[in-house]
């Protein structure tokens, strides 16, 4: 499993989710404020680590996106790395239809539980627009530094759910 987390800060809350996640599945983490993502460009591919990372989610074959809530929506850095899989229906077609399949969750984290309603949908539609399996999403949140009783019983469900699809 890969989870590509979109926050700011490489330790932050959204970090706490994955690093809890991860204690369980064991997985890759991509934190997309240390790599060089463009946004789309309509001239043409655009040299950066775009693709390096949809290689890494074809060989993993399950993706975990974790992105702070910002304004009621995913990341910044999120939105610009979805942006970009125009690249993979504009101007690399074979390596985009190499996701069919892959399963696909979703992981929110703000301070509160206060996940915006439909926060999910962009990944929903991108998955069934891609042919991916989109499975589940979570809204997590930070209390005193802490996960949340509440969050820690959202990770445990939604961990068993995955580990029930294998």
């Amino acid at each position: 499993m890969l989870i590509i987390q979109g926050s700011s800060r490489v330790d932050g809350h959204t970090a706490m989710i994955c690093d809890k996640i991860n204690q369980s599945k064991k997985a890759e983490i991509i934190n997309l404020c240390e790599l060089n993502i463009a946004p789309f460009n309509y001239s043409g591919p655009t040299n950066d680590d775009f693709e390096k990372i949809i290689h890494k989610i074809i060989s993993h074959k399950h993706v975990v996106w974790a992105t702070p809530v910002y304004w009621y929506t995913m990341s910044g850095q999120m939105k610009v790395f979805l942006d970009r899989i125009s690249d993979l229906l504009k101007w690399n077609k074979d390596l985009g239809r190499k996701l069919r399949g892959v399963d696909m969750d979703v992981v929110s984290c703000s301070g509160h539980d206060d996940g915006p309603d439909h926060f999910s949908t962009p990944f929903e539609m991108t998955a069934d627009y891609l042919g991916m399996h989109y499975g589940n999403y979570i809204h997590t949140w930070i209390e005193n530094g802490e996960i949340s009783a509440i969050s820690n019983l959202r990770i445990d469900d939604f961990l068993q759910k995955m580990n029930n699809k294998q």
